[in-house]
């Protein structure tokens, strides 16, 4: 997955950390297993504190495993301070702190420290993090033109008056053009004198600033789209008015993104410029402060810089878009043994410590190879990598599968367990631990997972530009190598897998192509070599959704379809497990699309997934088939807005149900029992989640119904996307199994 789908995926899961939880129900979650799955947050800003502490923010919701919501704070000894939690609501873009190690922070929240504040916050930079309870900024809340208001750069001069920038048009009650000066104490006065003229639209946007000792402000503005048609930098008096300097005329023309005075009073700037020479990322402007641009500071290797820090040797570090350089203030020459690689995520925020150590931030999840999630430290002199803290996003899990060795394979959206790097999967021993040895590194999102015979592990892949490898075969003990023998070369998408009692693997998806054979969005292959069985073509017209596979054989589909085996079916069908043909005499009138399947010893058919809450017959989340096609009317519970991703059938006939639930507000799992003769929900088994979905369940024999999805909390117990809870009363399977049967990101209806 590109850097942008991977936040947007990450932002979404934050978000569903404001999902309140009610008092816990019955059955509390076991002990093991206890791995939370995390992402890599984002780290946009890092300060240093006069005592040493490191302060950072941006979009994460722990650290180390420790909650902490977009803001927290490492100790002078690089630990994280447990006492100090601000908790913003919402992401924390900029950082800065005075001479008494209080912090500034700047964003798009609604509360910090325990305050209501909008966008700008003072909070202690000690204790517990408290947020000032007289400063307070009372920023508006409201958008102009197409962008929403938000704070993006702030600076505290020597007599600690705080100068805010962003979009924004009024503060503290005074109209302001998107840059404000203000009491750094007391109730946040503005000044109601400073009021510097900034060149272009009222909806100019502040991006950066940077002071310097001579009593001069340079400040940073652009146009909403980025664009600056005019000088871009412009450099200001701290006093007064904000009288413009007239001795500053801005030698290389565009928009600059970030700003730092170095040492010597030189401008360095990163952004969009152009020069006689040609276009140019990143500039010096000459010592002196009159707009003049340093000839003879000609920088490589730099693309994107978003961020800029100095040592007190003459040295700049520079932070882009794939890592970050160590240059000299003098000449722009890079040192060439001094490299820090974050792969194809940027690094968004440098700050130094008083022992010279650097701290990046960014959207990384590895700095040289190493797991860092968003933060890292870097030794000055040779660049070597050492671990700083993990700012973490909750992973999620959208797979589970039992290997008859005991093993159950996870696959989800994560890259750490508990405290080890695991990428998209992981395989848990029989007592719930995390599998020290079997490690492979999937190539993307795991979405669906199978398990053979033999403990060979099939996984489906996220959808990716290079589909070819979108179903891959595990070893299924050891290190988890992939065979590389097996590739059944799909063309599209692989979203849901099952195996027959023979060893042949079902795959339904959307693609054209799969082990050598055209194939319309199902196939079934052999799990030796990968190649498409020649003589079973069930051919869906739209997308296969989910699988599942009766004791007779028989291959349950569910989907997009309107067509499929040769037959007109709408979203159900029953096939051959031999031609692939559909029944001819089992065709359920479905409103909806299934994305769960099951199949009872009986010969019923459980459907779960999205169908027509107006629909009487459809008014419900699971739908209960009989042996000859027939929805059961009488059965379910009705009038729910829910969609269901996973089933699992008991030894008893019930029915495990995991989902999203819509119908409360806010939204969350949907994690249910239900009764095989009625359909009604046990209320005895009622666990209540955090997050957004359970997306996986898988059911073992010795009684426990394994989770994944999204969430954190389950009945009280922290839990980051993957538990087991007790099945109530106890039941009993002979070997577990689950139907997995969703789509990482559910595809838009044809």
């Amino acid at each position: 997955m590109n850097i942008a789908c991977k936040l947007l995926r990450a932002a979404g899961l934050a978000a569903t950390l404001a999902a309140s939880v009610a008092a816990a129900q019955t059955p509390a979650p076991l002990a093991a297993p206890n791995v939370p799955l995390a992402l890599a947050g984002v780290v946009a800003t890092v300060i240093r504190q006069p005592d040493g502490g490191i302060v950072f923010g941006g979009q994460f919701s722990s650290v180390n495993g420790v909650p902490r919501n977009n803001i927290a704070r490492l100790a002078p000894d690089g630990t994280l301070d447990l006492d100090w939690d601000p908790s913003a609501n919402g992401y924390v873009t900029v950082l800065a702190a005075n001479a008494n190690g209080d912090i500034f922070a700047g964003g798009t929240f609604t509360a910090m420290g325990g305050q209501p504040r909008n966008l700008l916050a003072k909070i202690s930079g000690s204790a517990d993090g408290a947020a000032d309870a007289e400063w307070d900024a009372t920023i508006p809340e409201d958008v102009f033109g197409d962008t929403q208001y938000v704070v993006t750069a702030l600076t505290v001069d020597t007599n600690g008056a705080l100068y805010v920038g962003g979009a924004l048009h009024s503060i503290g009650g005074v109209q302001r053009a998107c840059v404000a000066k203000l009491s750094g104490s007391g109730g946040a006065t503005v000044d109601a004198q400073w009021n510097p003229p900034l060149n272009g639209s009222e909806t100019n946007v502040v991006a950066a600033m940077a002071l310097d000792d001579s009593g001069s402000i340079y400040i940073a503005s652009r146009d909403p789209d980025g664009s600056c048609n005019t000088s871009c930098i412009g450099k200001f008096s701290t006093s007064g008015s904000g009288e413009r300097s007239a001795d500053w005329v801005q030698a290389a023309a565009g928009a600059a993104t970030v700003l730092a005075v170095a040492q010597d009073g030189a401008l360095f700037a990163a952004g969009d410029f152009t020069l006689p020479g040609g276009a140019r990322e990143t500039v010096k402007f000459a010592a002196g402060g009159n707009g003049s641009v340093d000839a003879g500071w000609i920088p490589s290797s730099l693309t994107g810089v978003q961020a800029i820090a100095f040592d007190a040797m003459g040295s700049l570090y520079a932070g882009g878009d794939s890592g970050i350089a160590k240059l000299s203030t003098a000449t722009g020459t890079t040192q060439a043994d001094w490299n820090v690689a974050t792969g194809e995520s940027p690094v968004l925020a440098l700050a130094l410590s008083p022992d010279g150590a650097l701290y990046a931030g960014g959207a990384f999840d590895h700095v040289d190879n190493h797991l860092a999630l968003g933060l890292t430290r870097v030794a000055p002199l040779d660049g070597a990598v050492a671990i700083a803290a993990d700012a973490e996003l909750p992973g999620s899990v959208d797979a589970i599968v039992r290997q008859p060795n005991g093993g159950t394979i996870v696959g989800g959206y994560f890259i750490k367990a508990g405290n080890s790097e695991r990428r998209y999967i992981l395989r848990l021993a029989e007592d719930g631990s995390l599998d020290p040895d079997w490690t492979p590194i999937a190539e993307n999102v795991v979405v669906a997972l199978a398990a053979g015979g033999d403990n060979k592990v099939y996984a489906a892949y996220d959808y990716q530009a290079s589909a070819a490898t979108a179903l891959v075969k595990f070893i299924g003990d050891g290190n988890g190598a992939v065979d590389p023998a097996w590739n059944p070369a799909v063309t599209g998408a692989v979203t849901t897998l099952a195996l027959d009692a023979q060893g042949a693997l079902y795959a339904g998806g959307t693609f054209t192509r799969i082990g050598g054979q055209a194939r319309q969005n199902i196939a079934k292959l052999s799990s030796v070599d990968g190649v498409a069985d020649a003589t079973w073509d069930a051919a869906a017209d739209h997308g296969v959704n989910a699988i599942a596979i009766d004791r007779l054989g028989s291959v349950y589909a569910g989907g997009y379809f309107s067509r499929i085996g040769g037959q007109a079916r709408t979203s159900i069908a029953k096939l051959s497990g031999i031609s692939g043909a559909a029944d001819p005499h089992w065709n359920p009138s479905i409103n909806g699309y299934p994305y769960a399947m099951a199949a009872a010893a009986d010969g019923t058919v459980y459907a779960g997934g999205a169908f027509d809450v107006d629909d009487p017959l459809m008014a419900r989340y699971v739908l209960k088939i009989g042996s000859d096609g027939t929805v059961n009317g009488q059965w379910g519970t009705f009038g729910s807005r829910a969609m269901t991703f996973a089933l699992v059938i008991d030894e008893a006939g019930d029915v495990f149900a995991g989902g999203s639930d819509s119908g409360v507000e806010p939204m969350r799992p949907l994690l249910v029992k239900l009764s095989g003769a009625t359909g009604l929900r046990a209320d005895d088994w009622n666990p209540l989640a955090d997050g957004s979905g359970a997306n996986a369940l898988l059911l073992d024999a010795e009684g426990r119904v394994f989770v994944g999805g999204d969430f954190t909390m389950i009945d009280g117990a922290r839990r980051g996307g993957l538990a087991a809870l007790p099945i109530q009363p106890a039941s009993l399977l002979p070997r577990g199994h689950s139907r997995h049967a969703r789509t990482h990101m559910p595809p838009a209806q044809p």
